[in-house]
């Protein structure tokens, strides 16, 4: 995923001063917690795009225009 953050660095849509890894920590550890909830306890998980995108703000990450978040 580092890569990705990298590359998306380069592109302006994440901004240089981003820690990635941190970001990538937060992303991971998201994406943990939604597989666990909906698999292990069957949870629903329609938290999950606005919490992603506070995780994407939080860094200032902006979306290229006419991404949606349709987690």
């Amino acid at each position: 995923m580092n890569e990705q953050l990298r590359d998306a660095a380069a592109l302006g849509e994440v901004a240089g001063t981003v820690d990635r890894v941190q970001l990538e920590f937060e992303i991971f550890g998201f994406v943990l917690g939604i597989q666990h909830d909906c698999m292990f306890l069957g949870e629903p998980v329609s938290f999950r795009s606005p919490a992603f995108a506070a995780i994407l703000n939080r860094h200032g990450v902006s979306l290229p225009p006419g991404v949606s978040l349709g987690i």
